[in-house]
């Protein structure tokens, strides 16, 4: 399998508009449907994470 192009700190750093955001994308071939999706779903998982943390404090502190 081809390594997956992906944006860099360096490409967020260097693009000052959106259209030049959108050029580098579109240079790296980056399929902007499933970079969203994949946005969307660590956001997501981040906010279940923190979600399972209160949850074992709480059980934790309630000794559950």
């Amino acid at each position: 399998m081809l390594n997956e192009m992906k944006l860099t700190q360096e490409d967020f750093e260097n693009s000052k508009t959106t259209d030049d955001l959108l050029k580098i994308i579109d240079e790296k071939n980056i399929n902007i449907d499933k970079a969203l999706s994949n946005v969307k779903y660590e956001r997501e998982k981040k906010l279940l994470q923190i979600e399972l943390v209160k949850l074992q404090q709480w059980a934790s502190m309630n000794k559950k």
